[in-house]
């Protein structure tokens, strides 16, 4: 983590640099259908001025208001959303970005394929061009709220990036505390969707992981390596989204008829014997996973729109549009994010006039992860 700034020492923050745009970097590109990289206010911008600094002076002095100032109508969505799941804490709260990366596969990187041809992401950090900045987003006992207080920033690419808090001046006063970061690409109808536990740009990764264990030679084993989105239930007849690598056994959804299925998983990952699993019950497991699936109904460099829009709130998900995700076309470059999740606290200090402690944020969070809260079924 990169501290920028301290509470006795703030700093003023500076802008990231865009990267220059390629014909394979539409991101970069004027589009009439998706407009401009700089259209999103905090994509490639500066930290926001002080006209728009109100709303969020008012959140940075009184955190705890925010989970008690909420209409009846919120606070009935809320009392629904608790009894309906099980992992649902009434005060966890945390902080949430999605970025999308912009990658490049011109020469010398080339495309980088599997052994069927797919498509994946780049193996090396040099491939990773940059990244559309989202918006920093709050989760708070099933609302998604701005948290204009706060935004990403990353000093180059190839270094860490973290979540900071501003004052009303722009300089920062704090960071915030990591609690999950993940990577997911969506390649190809073949290769829906995999994930990587970190970074993607910050390192070189192996193509993909193995399910024996090993992935490649002895001189990678440090190498983190893309996977499979998989699932697992806990016998609570919801799909708890994982990787491989945390010991969950397949690329396969738990329960029947799923309603979020093909919106946020596709079909090919549907369980094809009804028989032997229950109607589903939701989809939960790591949090930063879940909040990438959602993201790829947004239109490229977008991400942010579809928090800001109310589609995910106290547990349901309504899809905007037609509901149908923005995956790559055939024999399009693959599609990832970075989402970083962040627990509701700066550095060095609890949230303002409440007793809360990291490790209490963090069982909250888990807790809302592995025992099925974050989505439920309508």
């Amino acid at each position: 983590m990169i501290d920028l700034g301290t509470q006795g020492s703030p700093t003023k923050l500076k802008p990231p640099v865009a990267p220059t745009a390629t014909s394979r970097n539409p991101l970069y590109q004027t589009n009439q259908s998706y407009g401009t990289m700089n259209s999103h206010r905090n994509q490639w911008s500066a930290p926001p001025n002080k006209a728009h600094r109100k709303e969020s002076k008012h959140h940075s002095k009184d955190t705890s208001s925010r989970s008690h100032g909420s209409s009846k109508t919120d606070q009935g969505s809320r009392k629904s959303h608790k009894s309906a799941s099980h992992g649902t804490a009434s005060d966890v709260s945390f902080l949430f970005v999605v970025n999308e990366f912009v990658i490049d596969l011109e020469p010398p990187h080339h495309e980088v394929v599997d052994q069927w041809l797919n498509f994946l992401p780049p193996i090396l950090p040099s491939g990773y061009l940059g990244e559309a900045i989202g918006t920093v987003f709050r989760y708070s006992s099933g609302a998604i709220t701005r948290a204009d207080e706060y935004l990403w920033h990353r000093p180059h690419m190839g270094q860490p990036g973290s979540i900071l808090r501003l004052d009303s001046e722009n300089n920062v006063s704090g960071t915030a505390i990591p609690y999950q970061s993940r990577s997911i690409f969506s390649c190809s109808a073949h290769l829906p969707l995999i994930v990587l536990e970190g970074d993607a740009s910050l390192g070189s990764t192996l193509r993909t992981g193995c399910a024996c264990g090993s992935t490649s030679s002895s001189a990678d084993e440090d190498l983190p390596a893309w996977d499979m989105l998989h699932f697992s239930d806990k016998g609570i007849g919801i799909s708890l989204a994982a990787t491989h690598a945390s010991g969950y056994p397949g690329p396969y959804v738990v329960g029947r008829n799923p309603s979020w299925m093909p919106s946020l998983v596709p079909v090919s990952f549907a369980n094809t014997r009804p028989e032997h699993v229950p109607q589903s019950r939701g989809l939960s497991g790591d949090v930063a996973i879940v909040i990438g699936l959602m993201a790829f109904h947004s239109r490229p460099g977008e991400a942010s729109n579809v928090f800001g829009g109310g589609c995910w709130r106290y547990g349901q998900w309504n899809p905007p549009g037609n509901g149908a995700p923005c995956y790559p076309a055939s024999g399009d470059s693959p599609r990832g994010f970075l989402i970083n999740v962040c627990l509701d606290l700066v550095e060095g200090e609890d949230l303002p006039n409440t007793n809360l402690n990291r490790e209490w944020c963090v069982q909250q969070i888990y807790q809302l992860e592995w025992e099925g809260g974050i989505l439920v079924e309508g």
